[in-house]
């Protein structure tokens, strides 16, 4: 009789992005990273990596989305008297403004939306969401994204979730990350009234 384990490492299978689904996802932010980073845009952008389920390698079937993190100079936003007083940081809805205005001139057609958080970009085959962010120079990997709803910036640490996740892994000899993809799968059968948001799941 085969053991509980023996089917749980075929439904990982089962449910573990395809290879052709994590080259489209790899080309597609490789893309967008390279061709955003250029022009006017090169100069307003200091750093960007990846960020969410895709780079922590706990994503499911199917790949749609991968989160990219622009870091940005702040001091390409003018700021009146008012917002200086009241904040360091720009604008969040200029921000956003901004890599859309960006995006949009680069994949004309494509469509795109302006979310609270991050620009959105919709692939044929994935959805990538643009997150500007400010890095708050402390070298702990802590940044500031925008929030246009509550016009503030929101600490966050997404680097950090990265290296956590690798390191509770190699802690449990490799079997946090399926257990987190399993976890998700049982989270997607729930109904939407009882579902859980995928990093609360990790």
């Amino acid at each position: 009789m085969a053991s509980c384990e023996h089917y749980l490492k075929e439904l990982l299978r089962t449910i573990e992005p395809t290879r052709a689904q994590k080259d489209d996802a790899s080309r597609s932010q490789t893309f967008l990273r390279n061709i955003l980073d250029s022009g006017n845009m090169s100069r307003v952008i200091v750093d960007d990596y990846l960020s969410g389920s895709y780079p922590r390698e706990t994503a499911i079937r199917p790949l749609e989305d991968v989160d990219i993190i622009f870091v940005v100079d702040p001091g390409h936003w003018p700021r009146d008297e008012f917002t200086l007083l009241a904040s360091d940081y720009p604008d969040p809805e200029a921000v956003l403004k901004t890599f859309i205005n960006a995006i949009r001139r680069r994949y004309d057609g494509s469509p795109l939306r302006l979310q609270s958080k991050s620009v959105r970009l919709q692939l044929y085959h994935l959805n990538i969401d643009v997150v500007p962010a400010i890095d708050r120079g402390r070298g702990d990997h802590t940044i500031m994204i925008p929030d246009r709803r509550s016009g503030k910036w929101i600490l966050t640490a997404p680097r950090r979730h990265t290296e956590l996740a690798t390191d509770i892994n190699r802690l449990r000899d490799g079997l946090f990350k399926p257990l987190v993809k399993l976890l998700k799968f049982w989270n997607s059968g729930l109904p939407s009234t009882a579902d859980f948001r995928s990093f609360a799941v990790e």
